[in-house]
């Protein structure tokens, strides 16, 4: 018999999972990322 795994796959969010929750583009969260300092708050 195989055991049943309780938890969920679990993995590091990605820039589109980032994005995608955030409303924005992968292209803006790569820029946040990358050099917030061109980024307003």
């Amino acid at each position: 018999m195989k055991a049943v795994s309780k938890t969920k796959d679990v993995h590091s969010p990605t820039i589109y999972d980032v994005a995608r929750e955030a409303g924005v583009s992968p292209a803006t969260v790569s820029r946040v990322l990358n050099t917030p300092s061109l980024v307003n708050e």
